[in-house]
């Protein structure tokens, strides 16, 4: 297996979904970190790996840490002109780090077009709106090893 960093820039906003009366927030480990469960990047992961047309199997042995290395900030999500629910949110531009373990034999250029695939069309946010590809899309900025 071999430890890589990702860096990733949002494209459109990433939404905290835990409902409070005056904020939506992300979820958060014992640290006070905030946290993205596997299940959500295996589908993206999954996502990527079909749209890649290999490595469907491979992609179950991938390992992402759920800590996210960002501060979130606040965004207003409107649903009517002058209606808004307020999130915690990763803003478009923003850049955060996640650890991932590869498993062995999935080579890391594979891995960046699957994870860059997955990132433009699927995305990762907690919030889903009406729109799946609506929130969470991002780009992969860069990867280092170990």
């Amino acid at each position: 297996m071999k430890e890589i960093t990702c860096k990733l820039r949002f494209l459109t906003p990433c939404l905290g979904h835990i409902r409070h009366d005056d904020c939506d927030l992300f979820e958060r480990d014992a640290t006070g970190m905030v946290i993205f469960r596997s299940s959500w990047w295996r589908s993206l992961l999954d996502y990527g790996a079909k749209a890649l047309g290999k490595h469907q199997k491979k992609v179950r042995d991938i390992r992402i840490h759920p800590r996210i290395d960002g501060e979130p900030q606040q965004y207003n999500r409107y649903f009517k002109p002058h209606k808004f629910k307020t999130h915690e949110a990763y803003m478009p531009k923003q850049t955060v780090g996640i650890k991932v373990m590869l498993p062995d034999g999935l080579p890391v250029e594979d891995f960046r077009t699957l994870f860059q695939l997955g990132g433009h069309y699927k995305g990762i946010s907690p919030y889903q709106g009406k729109d799946q590809n609506e929130y969470g899309l991002f780009d992969l900025l860069e990867i280092t090893e170990g």
